[in-house]
Formats: C-alpha cells, structure tokens, sequence
C-alpha cells in the first residue's frame, strides 16, 4: 500500500529468500521506504526488518552488503571539482573510511556552484554500527553486517 501525506510518500516491500528449489525459506526482508520532499533537500529512510527462517539464515560479510550510494562525477574526491568524503570521527577520503565502523558517512561537494551532497547514516538502534565501504571514486555503501573483507 501506498501512503501519501504532503510531501512524503511510504510504501513497503516484502521479500522472501528462498532455496534454490524454493522449498526452504532462510529470510524474509520487509523494507519501508519513505520519502519526504522539502524545498532544499529530499530525504530518503530505509527501515529494514530481516527476519531468518526456520532453518535460519547467515549474512556474510561482503563490501557490498547493505545501503549503497553513488555521488555524481563531479562530487567525487577524484575529481578536480573539490568533492569529498568524511564520517563522524572526522576521518576524509576513501581510504580513511573504509573498512571502519562510522554512524555516518557525507559526501558532499558542488555542482554548478551549488553545495551538495548525500548523507547516509544508521539508526542509533541498529544491532551494530556500520562498516564502510567508501571509495574517491563516489561509492560508498553501509555494511551493518561484520567488519569487510580486505
């Protein structure tokens, strides 16, 4: 179901993680997006419940396992243009921030003179804080998973 209350709009997603057979079930993912528009900024929560089967389920530690963002060119560190990254301890650059456990990571930059940016942060209730894998390149992706693989 779809709810729209002014400028936000919710709706859910619900997905099942099956055996290749389809018979077992290991997981079951309800996502809630919500997404609020105001005159300076669009803000995007993604609230996920995993919930393991009867068989359980275990979720490994890959780079990419979790939220992932990618800046435009021209806000990523690698380009002339000034962009950048940094958490909350105040490390900058990829290589600063990846691999560490952060409760946020921007990264922001300008475009055609405006300051922009994308922030993305774990809920303080999350079971652990986030694992970061972020690169110069405009990547950066939220792993609450485990400590990443080098």
């Amino acid at each position: 179901m779809i709810q729209v209350r002014g400028n936000t709009i919710t709706f859910a997603v619900a997905c099942e993680y099956r055996s290749p057979d389809g018979k077992k079930q290991f997981l079951r993912e309800i996502t809630k997006h919500t997404i609020t528009l105001t005159k300076t900024k669009t803000i995007i929560h993604y609230d996920v419940h995993l919930i393991g089967g009867r068989d359980g389920a275990r979720i490994g530690t890959k780079e990419e396992g979790g939220l992932a963002g990618r800046v435009a060119t021209p806000l990523a560190a690698t380009s002339k243009k000034g962009g950048y990254l940094i958490d909350n301890h105040g490390r900058r650059g990829g290589q600063k921030v990846w691999g560490k456990q952060a409760d946020w990571v921007d990264y922001r930059g300008r475009v055609k003179g405006k300051a922009v940016g994308l922030l993305m942060m774990t809920h303080p209730k999350n079971p652990n804080r986030c694992w970061w894998h972020a690169r110069d390149y405009g990547l950066f992706a939220a792993n609450p998973f485990g400590p990443l693989n080098a």
